[in-house]
């Protein structure tokens, strides 16, 4: 790498010159100038070593002309130490090489080159930072050559080992051994330091050799990448961005800015980092911009027309603008500021006139009309009669793909004929009850009116945008399942008469028989890590559907597997809570009584393989107390003292309630490392309880956004007789209303005038109302 010369010196003197004396190095102290540049030069002792050794591999391939890959290697060696190799067929070294250059502090080839990488004559030292020695193997011209490198008292040196002829091929490979506490820690900096180094094979347990390298003119993805935030490649060597030095906020984006040895960026002498010049920071920002501008075009360009609505409202609920490369998603946060090309928003097909931002806003009003009037759990259907379940249909209390509409009732048969089809699992069914109308409220439904705003709007469009609500509506609930079409099978009609003298749950014949297991129980005193131990017992099978609880089991070698998810905060099986499977029967078999219960089909027996999986109501209860327990832990003081939330917001006092009252009926105490893995596999394929995990999304982004006040403030009050009556608490109402959250009425002073009824003719009415 070519180092610009320093010119136009301008020298501060004061009167006449009559001496100049030049500065050099003290040799008596060139000892402890080595240890200085070999010991105290990196920060990062692991990642230099990692870098360096690797870079002047590569540079001796382009110096030499070689397309072969270099080899990358670290494990375990015939002694049982771990080391870190890395070498090289390129140009190599001979007798002559190590005494001149390579002994030499700041002697280097490749200050004429642009195409090499180094260029300070202290990389191939880099390792005496980790090690107090290293070994390097060097071949050139049919000899080989064994040195050891190592620290001294009165400096380094380099000791030859042996030499020999030799037929191999030229080339130098460097071996650093490496201590046994820091075996993950080189594993993490060869994927952070050589994501995107090209040419290189890694024998190195956990990195793929055929992982993708994303290569674009301004910037590059390597999945080898364990940085999350931009970052710099120069030259495919990775630098993290010192973010207060360039003097922007962090851009949160998994890509490598490209630079070449040519745009002017110079590293430190460690090359850990980059010198931060007022020039190199106008390279690098306008780089950052080029890349904003090539993400913003490239979202623009997929933005089409669409005949979902709920793909605008995923993209209206966003806060963030997304781009998918190699199936990838890449979030743009941070990267608006830097172009000027505006985000488009994709478009509804067959809507022009309706505002499809305000619509997202009255989501909810879509499927207003239709109410939940059955639930369907564990093969049981009940009537919805109490408050939780008698509102309107809302998306984010009831997923759309287990609902079933039906126009006037559903018969018995068809009833048992839902049990079955579904499995038991949870569904619900819903009725068309209310109706929209033009001007006049309906029960429980807004006016068209006022709830599409058409005040504001131009009578001559009103018919347009109420078809264009309706059609809206239409495509929503197009989504539900259509009842009345299902057709009972004649299969299960037969099947029904058949089993009908047998004792049964939803409709299947209960297996007989006993299996011999181990039963998870409370420990009778402290015992490590454990939770519980497994005692000795018979099971009886047609037993297992008169207890309310869900029945996990594993073979004896996973016991500790067992041992993770059993609740500590209560006996392994008694249910207090009605009929909701909350709680956990865990046992263990031999294999031979594994295969036995994998072939029998109980509503409530599981493998923990299966229940692993997710699919199923106890473990999307878990997982999702689990996330509110995490959100009351944090926001402690909000859920602590509701009485002052209820004082500013009934409507947030009750949604918090509910989802503290949820969290007490379900949370199961386990181990961290089983809810850890439950919540991956959840986030993974969306398995939460999402009749209040989308009410728990929502209060999470109240209280950690809008509303981020509250829990300093209410904590700073603490336990009050009246909160209302605290002097802190009209500052609560004042952030409230600064940030517009809705607060309960008395809040607002200034009375709203009652709204008038708009003045129109009976020919406009009839006209409007036959749409």
């Amino acid at each position: 790498m070519i180092l610009n010369s320093t010119s136009d010196v301008k020298v501060l003197s004061e009167g006449q010159t009559k001496e100049s004396i030049g500065m050099q190095l003290d040799l008596e102290s060139a000892h402890i100038l080595m240890t200085m540049l070999s010991k105290n030069l990196y920060s990062d002792s692991i990642g230099s070593t990692i870098r360096e050794t690797t870079s002047n591999a590569l540079d001796s391939h382009r110096r030499a002309g070689v397309e072969s890959p270099i080899i990358v290697s670290f494990g375990v060696n015939s002694s049982n130490n771990y080391e870190f190799i890395v070498e090289d067929f390129g140009t190599g070294l001979d007798d002559k090489d190590v005494a001149e250059i390579i002994s030499k502090y700041g002697k280097s080839t490749k200050r004429d080159s642009n195409s090499e990488i180094g260029c300070f004559g202290l990389g191939f030292k880099a390792p005496l930072s980790y090690a107090s020695s290293f070994i390097f193997i060097c071949r050139k011209d049919a000899w080989e050559r064994k040195y050891m490198m190592c620290e001294g008292e009165k400096g380094n040196t380099i000791e030859l080992l042996f030499e020999s002829v030799t037929a191999e091929p030229n080339g130098v490979k460097i071996i650093v051994p490496v201590q046994y506490k820091d075996k993950n820690v080189f594993v993490e900096k060869i994927h952070e330091q050589l994501a995107y180094f090209e040419n290189v094979y890694f024998n190195v347990n956990g990195v793929d050799n055929e992982f993708h390298i994303l290569r674009e003119t301004d910037f590059q993805v390597s999945e080898l990448s364990n940085d999350h935030n931009m970052h710099i490649c120069l030259d495919n060597v990775y630098y993290p961005i010192d973010w207060g030095k360039l003097g922007i906020n962090c851009i949160p984006l998994k890509i490598g800015l490209r630079f070449s040895l040519n745009d002017g960026l110079v590293p430190t002498p460690s090359r850990e980092n980059l010198i931060y010049t007022d020039q190199t920071k106008k390279v690098i920002i306008s780089k950052i911009e080029r890349v904003a501008d090539w993400f913003m075009l490239k979202h623009n360009e997929v933005v089409l027309e669409t005949e979902d609505p709920k793909v605008i409202f995923h993209y209206l609920s966003s806060k963030s603008h997304t781009v998918m490369i190699n199936n990838t998603p890449f979030i743009l946060d941070g990267l608006e500021k830097f172009t000027e090309i505006e985000p488009v928003p994709p478009t509804l097909k067959g809507v022009e006139k309706l505002n499809l931002r305000t619509l997202y806003g009255i989501k909810d009003a879509l499927t207003a009309e239709y109410k939940v009037t059955h639930r369907l759990s564990n093969y049981t259907i009940n009537h919805i009669k109490h408050s939780g379940y008698s509102g309107h249909l809302a998306e984010r209390n009831f997923p759309m793909k287990n609902l079933y509409v039906y126009k006037d009732e559903i018969p018995f048969l068809k009833k048992e004929f839902m049990k079955d089809l579904t499995h038991g699992n949870e569904t619900f069914f819903v009725k068309k009850i209310y109706r929209y109308r033009l001007f006049k409220k309906s029960i429980g439904c807004e006016s068209l009116y006022t709830l599409l705003g058409l005040r504001m709007k131009p009578k001559s469009d009103w018919r347009q945008i109420i078809k264009e609500f309706q059609y809206v509506q239409e495509k929503y609930t197009n989504q539900f399942h259509n009842l009345d079409n299902i057709d009972i099978t004649p299969e299960w009609l037969e099947d029904r008469k058949n089993n009908r003298n047998y004792n049964h749950v939803g409709n299947k014949a209960l297996p007989k028989g006993e299996i011999h297991c181990k039963i998870a129980k409370p420990l009778e005193r402290y015992n490590g890590d454990r939770h519980c131990k497994f005692e000795a017992a018979t099971l009886k099978l047609e037993d297992f559907s008169k207890h309310s609880c869900l029945h996990l089991y594993a073979k004896y070698d996973d016991t500790l597997l067992l041992d993770g998810l059993y609740n500590t905060d209560s006996k392994p099986y008694i249910v207090t809570k009605g009929n909701n499977l909350w709680k956990l029967r865990l046992f263990t078999v031999s294999p031979t009584e594994y295969k036995k219960l994998e072939s029998i089909s109980i509503h409530n027996l599981m493998s923990y393989e299966k229940f692993m999986e997710g699919n199923n109501k106890v473990f999307k209860r878990i997982v999702t107390s689990q996330l509110i327990h995490n959100l009351v832990y944090k926001h402690k003081s909000v859920f602590d003292y509701l009485i002052c939330v209820k004082l500013l917001s009934n409507d947030l006092f009750n949604r918090m309630n509910s989802l503290q009252v949820y969290k007490n009926q379900n949370f199961y105490s386990i181990k961290s490392e089983a809810v850890e893995a439950m919540i991956q596999v959840a986030e993974e394929h969306n398995l939460f309880d999402m009749e209040f995990y989308n009410e728990y999304l929502e209060i999470k982004d109240l209280l950690e956004n809008k509303l981020y006040f509250l829990n300093p403030i209410i904590g700073k009050i603490g336990y009050y007789n009246d909160y209302s009556k605290h002097e802190l608490f009209p500052i609560l109402v004042d952030l409230c209303k600064f940030h517009k959250f809705k607060l309960n009425l008395e809040h607002y002073v200034i009375p709203l005038p009652p709204e008038s009824e708009p003045v129109t003719t009976d020919e406009d009415i009839q006209d409007i109302t036959s749409v």
